[in-house]
């Protein structure tokens, strides 16, 4: 749904009285999930989360603390999704950001860009895909583009425990997301080229792997683990 108007973002959503708590519910029984530096996620404004993408577990994990924190999660998802059965209609009600494949980035900053004037809190992968387990993708310069546009604080953020692989799926699965402090991509400021952004979706992959080393540390320092 391409929608550049800040008023579309600002329209009440009834739906989301019902589905933030039900998945919140699912997450509570499936999950034992652990927020860090919940503190520094800013409670008004628009903000540009930049996160990791693990698995299809971490964007229901990211939803649950934006609701658990006061904050709508707006996610961005290719255009192909909304075709698929149940999920296309959730991201259309929940106002998902959407981009199309081969069309380049400009639909993204377009939306991005009236989101966050409208003080909505924006999850983007710099990755654009989920790795395979244990490789390291480069970042996109769709990601970039939107973290300089200046719209808004870009706050890195990692899960740990929701990656595919690994472990075998047990109930009340341990799970930690870190908050990180508002990054400065003031070097870049004021540019737009495809190595500007491109660098600064670099930066914002170091910082969240940062987190995610300080979250799979704690993860393992967990009782039960």
């Amino acid at each position: 749904m391409e929608n550049p108007d800040p008023d579309h973002w600002r329209r009440p959503e009834p739906l989301r009285r019902v589905v933030a708590p039900a998945i919140d519910l699912v997450a509570r029984l499936v999950l034992d999930l652990r927020i860090v530096h919940p503190e520094r996620l800013p409670l008004w404004g628009g903000v540009l989360i930049a996160a990791n993408h693990v698995s299809f577990l971490d964007p229901p994990a990211l939803y649950v603390v934006g609701h658990r924190l006061g904050r709508r999660i707006r996610f961005v998802a290719l255009s192909d999704l909304m075709s698929v059965p149940g999920l296309g209609w959730l991201l259309r009600r929940g106002r998902t950001i959407t981009v199309t494949r081969g069309a380049g980035a400009q639909g993204l900053l377009e939306q991005g860009r009236a989101a966050l004037r409208a003080g909505q809190s924006i999850v983007i992968y710099p990755e654009g895909t989920i790795p395979a387990p244990g490789a390291l993708a480069s970042g996109r310069p769709g990601a970039g583009l939107l973290a300089l546009c200046g719209e808004a604080p870009v706050i890195p953020m990692a899960s740990s425990g929701l990656e595919r692989g690994g472990k075998k799926w047990t109930l009340r699965r341990p799970a930690i997301v870190v908050v990180g402090e508002p990054l400065d991509l003031s070097r870049w400021h004021g540019r737009d080229d495809r190595r500007a952004t491109i660098e600064a979706s670099t930066a914002l992959l170091e910082a969240i792997r940062a987190l995610q080393i300080e979250g799979d540390r704690l993860l393992a320092e967990s009782p039960g683990r």
